[in-house]
């Protein structure tokens, strides 16, 4: 009896240290997905706003499926609700095609990324303690310390040592970590063969709230924001007007980035 309970004593401590080691980490990747071919005709599309006219060049190259699904609202007349700009921030970018006009609407269903990170040099990119991606790094610490079962504040003071040894070995990982492996862990999935674009000035992206939830929102970049490479799709390009885009984003704005003059975006046409 004494010898069974010394095993059993065993084989409870082994499964702790198990379970409390890092996990092997398995990344999941998608297959690329091909443009619907009816709409794969149109290569750009115009963006007829209160301001002035925006013409984007459609990257089919890039974002496939993206492009299909934004064309698709483009014809059902999606856009042509007198949607306005939400959210506009100088130095930053324009956002729009949200039909309750506060960022929490879209098209009734979303649709995964089309990102491929390689393509975004993301692979070779470390993470170490650049600043860019703090957001990023307290979300994978927040996973960390959840998977074992710190949930509050109460019982983060409760087992502060344990987060705190967490914390400094994710600080140690960081070091090596690609950028691609912190979005990875913190569930992007990324989709080889595609040829990605950055999110530079003038840039079109979906907007998202995490991976895989676009819909029907969407910014253009007013400067280069490589923070957000890996994490929206980039499916278009500013090929005229990016002054109207500039004088959006110049526009005076609430607290929360709406213009306290509504611009108004009247009309997507594809062409």
């Amino acid at each position: 009896m004494k010898k069974a309970f010394i095993l059993t004593l065993i084989a409870a401590i082994s499964a702790l240290f198990c379970s409390s080691a890092e996990e092997k980490f398995t990344p999941k990747y998608r297959t690329a997905g091909k443009a619907a071919p009816a709409l794969a005709r149109f290569k750009t599309a115009e963006i007829i706003t209160s301001m002035g006219t925006v013409t984007i060049s459609l990257h089919w190259d890039a974002a496939p499926q993206t492009c299909s699904q934004f064309a698709q609202l483009v014809r059902k007349g999606f856009y042509n609700k007198n949607i306005i700009f939400h959210r506009v921030i100088k130095n930053f970018m324009i956002q729009t095609g949200c039909p309750k006009g506060n960022g929490t609407g879209g098209p009734g269903f979303t649709f995964n990324d089309e990102i491929n990170a390689d393509a975004l040099g993301l692979d070779k990119k470390i993470v170490g303690n650049n600043r860019l991606y703090y957001r990023d790094i307290q979300i994978l610490f927040f996973k960390k310390i959840q998977k074992m079962g710190i949930h509050n504040q109460k019982e983060l003071a409760a087992r502060k040592d344990e987060a705190r040894e967490v914390h400094e070995n994710l600080q140690k990982q960081l070091k090596t970590m690609s950028v691609k492996e912190l979005y990875q862990r913190n569930g992007y999935i990324y989709t080889r063969g595609l040829k990605s674009k950055k999110a530079l000035r003038s840039s079109v992206a979906m907007a998202n709230s995490g991976p895989d939830s676009n819909g029907s929102q969407f910014f253009i970049n007013v400067v280069n924001t490589p923070h957000l490479d890996g994490k929206h799709t980039v499916f278009a390009t500013v090929l005229q007007g990016m002054h109207v885009v500039d004088d959006i984003s110049n526009t005076e704005t609430e607290k929360n980035g709406q213009p306290k003059n509504r611009i108004r975006l009247l009309k997507i046409t594809l062409k």
